[in-house]
């Protein structure tokens, strides 16, 4: 290790022990001192006093970073790197003998002459640990490089086999361009948004990542940016000069433009970002015509929010925008010519919503009005089919970032079930329900003001597996559940079963793999995990399971045929439900059928993230 480790030996509480015995001990602690102090300081032997020593390096061009922030998580420690990108802290003693807190110095030990070699190697042995310990708890962070995304490591030195501590920050990607707006316009300052497309519950979605000003010239700048998927376009720009505006006369902007030059969301190209290295782009919009539009809201609740949603028949996605007035419980704004759905969404209790398709052509649209119908409410029933005759458990097993999460449900409920929701550019976090049914016993969960779109049911049951999900003769399993506006849904049958197959199983090489990385299950260092990925179609359920000391364990696992993977750590841009970004793992998964009640041994091969 590249940390030095040593101690200050002093006299410590005397223990209780009988007056000669006491005095012959003390003696022979001021010979063994006197003997050692003519050899060879310990200090000398052994390094700095209580020395943790370190790198942070470029993670791409594995290139010193200087002057970079290295601190612990719990804040105890922080000092800059120097110019070779080296920093080292003095780590004090854990704890006293009785139990006290951290103290500032290294806390004393009894040593005498007959055991000192052996008690400096166990306190050597103790600090040693401590310090390992506390390494895996330091962050590094600099301007230019990304947070939170950096972890240490022990990486080989080449040096006798010695291994350093090495924090890898990773460089921000830049994303720059220009809007190039014609001679003619009035303005010269714009609005620029970026999305990039990230994975939740398996599937890749596109979510907002900033939004940035043009300045006078037209060039804007996103910073900060991990490597990945982006799609760039510029914001509706209302070319209107506030001195020389005539109310009567045609109004003129510039409709969004998505890199490189498409019409809508849907057919921009994608951006490929890696950590690093700066992308530019130009955009150029077009000057049209705007004309007003305006509708009335029917039925809207005064005091209640709205969100108003507008795009391209067809191809759903953000750089339009009509405003809702609260007052005058109407839509409007200015759009050119096109054919546009108009989404209303209201929030809070009784939210409803609202859709309808209309023109622009020529000339302003006014005149039309918009209903707006109660979101739905679902019913879940629950039915157990289990062959043991036990009664379910409280502990929920869920995915999660930790591992081995607990959780109760509500009202001591033994399954949770949720909506995922599978519409683009809506929020993707899981809807659970409001409350059970009518009262004790009542098997029915129910959800409320659940808005038109689509839904993924997800169940999670403390022992069991859902076997089923039905709701009108519609498998849910396999199909997602549509919640039309004004249509009532048939109840969501669930029926869990207890006859899942059982999986036990061991990373291959686990050994081997933890002492070149040599931070698996560390404190603040996310855990190693095998992901059961199911085969279209074969009727298995994705699962995961947590690694530990290089095995793995994994019960009610739902029939059918899995690849299953394991990686250092959880994969969070692996969209499992895709097939094309899977293949890229062929050849490193375990294919395995599990039929009901079977039980599996598996040994599978441990994938690093990022390599």
């Amino acid at each position: 290790m590249a940390y030095g480790v040593t101690r200050d030996l002093s006299l410590s509480q005397t223990p209780q022990l009988p007056g000669p015995f006491l005095l012959f001990v003390f003696l022979l602690f001021i010979f063994g001192s006197a003997t050692s102090s003519a050899q060879e300081p310990l200090s000398e032997q052994k390094g700095d006093p209580g020395v943790l020593k370190g790198i942070v390096i470029n993670s791409v061009t594995r290139a010193p970073v200087s002057r970079a922030l290295v601190h612990s998580l719990d804040n105890r420690f922080a000092t800059l790197t120097d110019d070779q990108g080296h920093f080292e802290f003095r780590i004090p003693r854990t704890e006293n003998q009785t139990g006290g807190s951290a103290s500032a110095e290294p806390a004393p030990v009894l040593v005498t002459a007959f055991s000192s070699g052996a008690l400096a190697n166990q306190v050597a042995a103790q600090l040693a640990f401590q310090v390992n310990a506390i390494s895996f708890q330091l962050r590094a962070r600099k301007p230019g490089y990304l947070t939170d995304t950096n972890v240490p490591e022990f990486v080989a030195s080449g040096d006798e086999g010695n291994e350093t501590l090495t924090i890898a920050l990773v460089p921000e990607a830049l994303l720059t361009g220009r809007v190039n707006l014609p001679s003619e316009a009035t303005v010269d300052r714009g609005q620029v948004q970026i999305y990039r497309r990230e994975v939740q519950e398996g599937r890749g979605g596109w979510v907002q990542a900033g939004v940035a000003a043009t300045d006078s010239e037209g060039e804007f700048r996103f910073a900060d940016l991990p490597a990945g998927e982006y799609k760039v376009f510029t914001n509706e720009i209302l070319d209107r000069d506030q001195m020389t505006f005539d109310p009567r006369a045609q109004l003129y902007g510039f409709p969004p433009v998505y890199y490189p030059n498409a019409s809508d969301f849907d057919s921009a190209t994608v951006i490929q970002v890696a950590a690093g290295t700066t992308s530019s782009v130009n955009l150029t919009p077009v000057r049209r015509e705007y004309y007003p539009v305006r509708i009335a809201v029917a039925n809207a609740t005064q005091g209640t929010g709205h969100n108003v949603l507008v795009f391209p028949q067809g191809h759903n996605g953000p750089g339009y925008s009509l405003g809702y007035s609260e007052r005058e419980r109407v839509i409007e704004g200015l759009l050119p010519n096109g054919a546009y759905t108009l989404e209303l969404v209201s929030f809070g209790q009784g939210a409803t919503s609202g859709q309808m398709n209309f023109f622009v052509r020529g000339g302003p649209f006014l005149g039309r009005s918009i209903g707006l119908t109660p979101n739905s409410t679902l019913s879940v029933v629950v039915k157990h089919e289990f062959e043991s005759g036990e009664n379910p458990a409280v502990a929920v097993e869920t995915l999660s970032e930790q591992p081995q999460v607990q959780r109760n449900a509500d009202s001591g409920r033994d399954v949770q079930v949720n909506l995922i929701p599978l519409e683009e550019f809506r929020p993707q976090e899981p809807i659970s329900p409001v409350h059970p049914g009518s009262g004790a016993g009542d098997p029915t969960l129910v959800f409320e003001n659940v808005t038109p779109g689509r839904y993924r049911i997800r169940v999670q049951a403390a022992k069991g597996y859902a076997a089923a999900v039905t709701s009108g003769g519609t498998d849910l399993l396999r199909q997602p559940l549509v919640v039309s506006p004004g249509v009532a849904n048939p109840a969501i049958d669930v029926t869990v079963r207890d006859d899942g197959a059982h999986v036990q199983g061991e990373i291959e090489h686990w050994a081997e793999e933890a002492k070149t990385r040599g931070s698996f299950n560390a404190p603040g260092y996310p855990p190693a995990c095998v992901y059961f990925v199911p085969k279209t179609g074969s009727g298995g359920q994705f699962r995961v399971a947590w690694v530990s000391d290089g095995k793995f364990e994994l019960s009610q696992v739902a029939p059918g045929e899995y690849e299953v993977l394991a990686f250092d750590r959880q994969p969070l841009d692996l969209e499992y439900e895709n097939s094309e970004a899977m293949q890229k793992y062929e050849g490193q998964w375990q294919g395995v059928y599990l039929g009901p009640g079977a039980r599996e041994n598996l040994k599978v091969p441990l994938i690093r993230i990022g390599e």
